[in-house]
């Protein structure tokens, strides 16, 4: 899915970077190549967490 995805767009799997909230499937979108961070919900993270972690901030 994430290789499919990433060659419609005409995207190389390392310039995409995939958020997600279940570990697994962040593995499998990094061991594809993909940037790759989890969200963890249960620690009260939000998109602005995400935001700032990719602003290295």
């Amino acid at each position: 899915m994430f290789r499919a995805g990433s060659a419609l767009l005409g995207l190389d799997p390392a310039d995409c970077l995939l958020v997600g909230d279940d570990p697994v499937v962040v593995a499998a979108a990094a061991a594809l190549g993909f940037a790759a961070l989890t969200l963890s919900r249960a620690a009260g993270q939000t998109l602005n967490d995400v935001v700032n972690i990719v602003a290295g901030r």
